[in-house]
């Protein structure tokens, strides 16, 4: 749906997976790994952003990259190391960092 509001569907085609095309969902890493294999990669080679301990969890053990977002919680200060801990790379407040992030801690 967020997608689908904020235009974006095009740029995905028919790579958009969720919790729907897997037999487990988080925190279990099945959604991540079929992601990346829709999308053609390996899940070492995928960057995730998460904003979720469970999705950074889900993430990290399908062995993606995974930064983590604490830019939708009303506390970002108490979220971030609780997405470290779950095995975020790094946490970030503002999207506009992500970029950056990108290219200087994952690539």
């Amino acid at each position: 749906a967020a997608l689908r509001i904020s235009r974006l569907t095009s740029f995905f085609g028919n790579r958009i997976t969720t919790f729907e095309h897997v037999a487990r969902g988080k925190p279990e890493p099945d959604v991540f790994i079929e992601a990346a294999r829709r999308a053609g990669y390996a899940p070492q080679d995928c960057i995730v952003v998460e904003d979720s301990v469970t999705g950074v969890t889900a993430a990290h053990r399908a062995g993606c990259k995974v930064l983590g977002f604490t830019g939708t919680h009303p506390h970002p200060e108490d979220q971030a190391p609780k997405l470290l801990a779950a095995g975020a790379v790094t946490a970030f407040r503002d999207m506009r960092r992500l970029p950056s992030l990108v290219a200087e801690k994952i690539l």
